[in-house]
């Protein structure tokens, strides 16, 4: 193969990668939250860990966490010229994983430490076409695979006030980003053009700080993790070299005595602006702010208690090549009022095609 069929193939590649829409979860992957990240922000749960140590504070008994949900798939189909081709995604829900699990443990001080894993980053992109052209090739077949996790190991102290008033947090977490990128090319019964697979981890380190704040029946809360620089792969570095920062603010509130007896309705709202972040034409980030709302109505009867919960979720693209996420999202719980365990189920059905599935499970020790 001579170096301007290489060129005019590889040319072609990056081409399809800036004209597909790949739905965006680089960086806006939510790990199994309530209501798909609505209380992110203002919960205290294992997930405070990451989403807003300041949550910590006020977890008062040894609690574990976990979540496991579907590590959602985007298929991209190519025609045309492989340069500046006609593109087609959908969405999938792919395979489940394990996303979160927690440990939180109070200390003297009256500080609460934690301890975490969470996925906040996932594309599994597909793409390919048959019968295409690039430059002087025809009937080209091509297909690429797509896959970028980032996992964040999260290590955080919470402290809330003697009052129950106000909880600040704060943490240090280390961010890993595996990543894979198998390129084929080739014309059918003749030669193969290109044949690569690229896959790689890098790894970098940042910050993570927040503030809670409770007000009658209100909860506010604010939370910064700072952009993260990555290091320990040029394969990763040339594609995505920073992950970038993010700044929540959201805020609860809590209406008791619904129905004239103990039911309760949550209400909460949540922002996210990503700031900072860099990569090239294949993972390209730009400034991206997402937007969450969540109702909760807790059925409480005397043996247990039955949150019920709807809510929609919006994330633009955050660069070139992706697409934008909304989609309404619902799910249950079953906390029973002698046991010290609650499960939650959440669901998401995004605009642009599959299901999200979430499962998550917390349990508290006695003091």
């Amino acid at each position: 193969m001579n170096k301007y069929t290489a060129s005019a193939l590889l040319l072609g590649s990056f081409s399809a990668i800036a004209g597909a829409q790949i739905p965006d979860l680089l960086n806006t992957f939510d790990a199994g939250s309530r209501a798909y990240g609505a209380f992110g922000v203002t919960g205290a749960d294992t997930l405070s860990i990451l989403n807003n140590p300041a949550g910590l504070g006020y977890i008062s008994n040894k609690t574990y966490g976990l979540a496991y949900r579907n590590m959602p798939t985007s298929f991209t189909s190519l025609s045309g010229n492989l340069n500046s081709p006609f593109t087609s995604s959908d969405g999938d829900g792919g395979k489940a994983q394990l996303t979160h699990l927690g440990y939180a443990i109070p200390i003297k001080g009256g500080r609460t430490l934690g301890i975490s894993y969470q996925v906040g980053g996932y594309i599994n992109d597909f793409r390919g076409g048959t019968g295409l052209t690039s430059g002087a090739l025809n009937n080209v077949t091509y297909s690429e695979q797509l896959t970028v996790k980032t996992g964040f190991y999260t290590v955080a102290l919470g402290k809330a006030q003697e009052d129950g008033s106000g909880s600040i947090g704060y943490g240090l977490t280390f961010a890993n980003v595996n990543f894979q990128n198998r390129q084929l090319g080739f014309i059918p019964n003749a030669a193969v053009l290109i044949d690569t697979d690229n896959q790689s981890s890098a790894y970098g380190v940042g910050l993570v700080a927040g503030i809670q704040k409770n007000q009658g029946s209100s909860s506010y809360g604010i939370s910064l993790r700072t952009p993260i620089q990555l290091q320990g792969s040029d394969v990763v570095k040339a594609a995505y070299d920073t992950i970038p920062g993010q700044l929540s603010l959201g805020i609860a509130r809590r209406m008791d005595n619904i129905r004239g007896g103990n039911d309760y309705l949550l209400s909460g709202a949540q922002v996210s602006h990503f700031f900072g972040g860099s990569g090239n034409g294949l993972l390209s980030r730009t400034s991206q702010t997402t937007f969450g709302v969540g109702l909760e109505l807790g059925l409480t009867r005397e043996a247990f208690t039955l949150p019920v919960r709807v809510g929609y979720m919006t994330s633009p693209a955050g660069g070139d090549a992706f697409a934008s996420r909304d989609g309404i999202t619902f799910g249950f719980g079953y906390r029973p009022n002698s046991q010290p365990w609650a499960l939650d189920v959440n669901y998401a059905f995004p605009k642009t095609g599959g299901k999200d599935i979430a499962f998550t499970f917390s349990y508290r020790f006695d003091k």
